[in-house]
């Protein structure tokens, strides 16, 4: 989901009931519909920020759902920060703020960029808590 976010416009069309499905789920569907941005689009949306990079941060942000993002993130963080401990707590406690690009953008009326805004307590939440 957060990746789709990122390289394509989504949008929800209609919700589909449990039961048009044999068995029927215990779960409600939906039809979800992508239209793909652009390579300059999706420069502005990455701020900067390699592919591969955010990849391997989703990846070990939404690993384990039952988890905090704090301990999710911190393994990860002591390998850039080469151990500093000190520097990983600082990230962690840190409130979060836009990067000035994805700001400017929010301001300009960029509606991917006005709703990039992570909760004051981000690292105390489990992925599915964020939206």
């Amino acid at each position: 989901s957060v990746v789709f976010q990122i390289y394509a416009e989504t949008r929800m069309h209609f919700k589909i009931p449990p039961t048009v499905f044999y068995p029927k789920p215990k779960v409600d569907s939906g039809l979800v519909g992508l239209s793909f941005v652009g390579q300059e689009v999706l420069r502005r949306r990455l701020c900067g920020v390699r592919p591969r990079d955010l990849r391997m941060v989703l990846t070990k942000t939404f690993q384990q759902r039952r988890k905090c993002v704090r301990n999710s993130l911190k393994k990860l963080l002591l390998e850039e920060l080469d151990g500093d401990a000190e520097k990983v707590q600082s990230v962690l406690n840190a409130q979060p703020q836009l990067p000035a690009p994805v700001a400017k953008l929010a301001s300009e009326g960029d509606a991917f960029a006005k709703v990039q805004r992570l909760p004051e307590d981000w690292a105390a939440k489990r992925p599915e808590e964020i939206n």
